[in-house]
């Protein structure tokens, strides 16, 4: 397959690929620094315009209904790109800003300063308890996001314990990426 050049990944450029044949060819470089690199182009797409993300999931599913990548390949892009989009309401979705807010406050009133926070289980109750509620708006948002994209089974698996879910996004990342590097090796 020809090389992809990963200058430039909106559909509104004539000449440049549809997300089906940008991931196609991310799919014949898997395992590659080419792969790397056109994946963190897609990435960087979706996080300048999100709406990106719904294209880059429809051209997923294109290849997936086409046999193209397995299911454990589709949810991992699947996850990484709808991630990404609902990443992008963490800063103005009034829910997760307003829980971000109270957060922040109490991390204030204990001393921190804004680039400190606990780690989960180490902080007060009532953080913890806040922390826990902003994780569970975010992946209720996520969770609605892959239903109205008609990912409906990944959604399930996502709400319903993620242990399953994680499994599978492992084998489709290490399909794209390789094994992770163990410490020490």
């Amino acid at each position: 397959m020809a090389r992809m050049h990963t200058r430039r990944l909106s559909t509104a450029d004539s000449d440049a690929p549809s997300p089906a044949e940008a991931l196609a060819a991310l799919v014949e470089l898997a395992g590659t620094d080419e792969a790397r690199s056109l994946f963190a182009a897609i990435r960087l797409s979706i996080e300048q315009d999100a709406a990106m993300g719904v294209e880059w999931v429809k051209g997923a599913q294109v290849l997936h209904d086409l046999g193209q990548l397995d299911d454990d390949e589709f949810t991992y892009l699947v996850m990484i790109f709808t991630e990404e989009m609902v990443g992008t309401r963490v800063f103005t979705d009034p829910t997760l800003t307003d829980l971000m807010a109270r957060i922040e406050a109490i991390e204030r009133e204990h001393g921190l300063s804004e680039d400190e926070t606990w780690s989960v289980g180490t902080g007060p109750t009532e953080w913890e308890s806040l922390q826990q509620a902003w994780d569970n708006e975010f992946d209720r948002q996520w969770a609605q996001l892959l239903r109205d994209l008609g990912e409906p089974e990944i959604a399930s698996q996502m709400t319903a314990g993620r242990d399953l879910l994680d499994a599978r996004e492992e084998r489709g990342r290490a399909f794209f990426f390789g094994p992770l590097e163990e410490d020490g090796e």
